[in-house]
């Protein structure tokens, strides 16, 4: 991890053993899983919110504002690289339909801020940080038939923290998650074989890179080492930042929507990476996770 990870005891939470923790579980394969996460109530609030949201954001084209992770340097511009303090939209490459929102829901919009701050969220994060602050959140639309595939890769490339990573992704199922719909494939220890290798960083003008880490040698997963992460709606997943993961193309004739958080250590032995390609204004800083909702 870092040097901000905190331990507070283990949780009785089903899908864990009585003698693990949270944190113990993610340290030792990557990632927990936790069902019943959250509640139907949540569920269908964040839902209504987001189709709010989509038709009122909507009116761009795909052209304007393209998310793709398989042609991430060419297509992140300025509409991605200025959305940390927004609600902006991005739409698949090869279609007219949104990809996803993202990346100040939890900041800006009040249905995801109570999900976000709420004390559950706040609990499981005490596993692992002593200061944390949500750092970005997205919803994902994964609609029928058009829900791109996302390519491996591990969160701490995209928001890294100095002098280590400390990066923490909780990802809730808006609906069921299953094979046919693109749920999430982990490669199970992944981040402890597999070295963070590189990061996306800005280079200026509007411009990023994937830059290398310097000892660090490059190596692929194999895709014989990942493994389904099939969950029912209102499941949290949570996933080490350098977990590798992926998922493939929504071919069901369903959505597989997704409410991500991801979260980084604020204390003071640890910075804001000012080469991350997200980055705030001086007016709206990173919330506190612990303070309270405005």
């Amino acid at each position: 991890w870092g040097l901000g990870v905190r331990r507070v005891g283990t949780w009785g939470i089903r899908g864990l053993s009585s003698n693990a923790g949270i944190a113990t579980t993610v340290e030792r394969q990557g990632y927990a899983i936790i069902p019943d996460f959250l509640s139907e109530s949540e569920i269908g609030a964040m839902r209504e919110r987001a189709e709010q949201l989509r038709a009122e954001l909507g009116g761009k084209t795909a052209a304007e504002a393209v998310f793709s992770t398989i042609r991430q340097e060419e297509k992140t511009d300025s509409h991605f690289l200025s959305s940390g303090d927004k609600i902006s939209a991005f739409f698949e490459e090869e279609h007219k339909e949104l990809n996803k929102l993202g990346h100040a829901l939890h900041d800006l919009d009040p249905v995801f801020e109570q999900v976000s701050y709420s004390d559950k969220v706040k609990q499981v994060a005490t596993e692992f940080f002593t200061a944390p602050a949500i750092v970005q959140s997205m919803y994902i639309f994964k609609l029928p038939r058009v829900g791109a595939p996302v390519v491996p890769h591990q969160d701490n490339t995209f928001l890294y923290t100095d002098p280590a990573p400390t990066c923490v992704g909780f990802w809730m199922a808006i609906d069921d998650a299953h094979r046919g719909n693109g749920c999430l494939w982990a490669a199970p220890g992944s981040h402890l074989a597999y070295p963070l290798s590189r990061r996306f960083v800005r280079t200026g003008d509007d411009k990023v890179a994937f830059r290398d880490v310097p000892g660090v040698t490059a190596r692929s997963v194999p895709d014989s080492e990942f493994i389904p992460v099939e969950v029912p709606k209102g499941t949290l997943v949570v996933l080490h930042g350098s977990l590798v993961h992926r998922s493939f193309l929504n071919e069901s004739e369903n959505p597989r929507h997704a409410y991500t958080l991801h979260m980084v250590e604020q204390s003071p032995d640890f910075t804001w990476s000012p080469e991350n390609w997200l980055q705030r204004p001086p007016t709206m800083p990173f919330r506190p996770l612990f303070a309270s909702p405005s």
